[in-house]
């Protein structure tokens, strides 16, 4: 079976299950997009840009069969920020009860073998350290923003040098 996964099925897709869900006019404002860039993830919600994006891994006849689902997954994303703003959580139950609604249980992930790793990426971890008192704070990504409170709170700026690093954590998949 040849599984037709193409953007140009997606405007279709979703004004079907807008039909569902009672909110049709989200279908004139939701963008879809390929992102090479996924690789932990088959897709993301942008709710406030009203962005789907979807990883080319499911162009691939491993993970083809997902394309619907996981289409559907961000998309009830879309509509619950657009029917009942900031207020819903993530996969709370009013996103659940619009994946029911259209025939998919809800779920955070998919089971698939595992997604492959990136051969061009490996973890790396960033920390932030007060040049003044030495506390570290580490994230996935380098934080300017972020400040030593400590230091701040003694009246000085509180600026952190970021350093990168190898994750020492295992990869998880998704």
């Amino acid at each position: 079976m040849n599984i037709i996964t193409d953007l140009r099925r997606c405007p279709r897709l979703i004004q079907s299950w807008a039909r569902k869900w009672n909110a049709t006019e989200i279908t004139e404002h939701v963008e879809c997009e390929w992102s090479s860039r996924l690789r932990r993830s088959l897709g993301l919600a942008y709710p406030e840009r009203m962005l789907v994006r979807l990883s080319l891994l499911l162009k691939e006849p491993k993970y083809a069969s997902l394309f619907d689902e996981v289409l559907c997954h961000e998309v009830a994303h879309l509509a619950v920020f657009h029917i009942h703003g900031k207020a819903a959580t993530s996969h709370g139950p009013e996103w659940q009860e619009l994946l029911r609604m259209v025939g998919y249980e809800p779920r955070r992930s998919y089971c698939t073998d595992s997604l492959p790793e990136r051969k061009d990426h490996k973890p790396i971890s960033y920390d932030h350290v007060c040049p003044i008192c030495q506390a570290i704070r580490t994230a996935k990504r380098p934080m300017p923003s972020w400040r030593c409170v400590a230091c701040q709170n003694a009246g000085l700026d509180g600026k952190l040098s970021i350093q990168s690093r190898p994750d020492q954590r295992e990869a998880v998949h998704v």
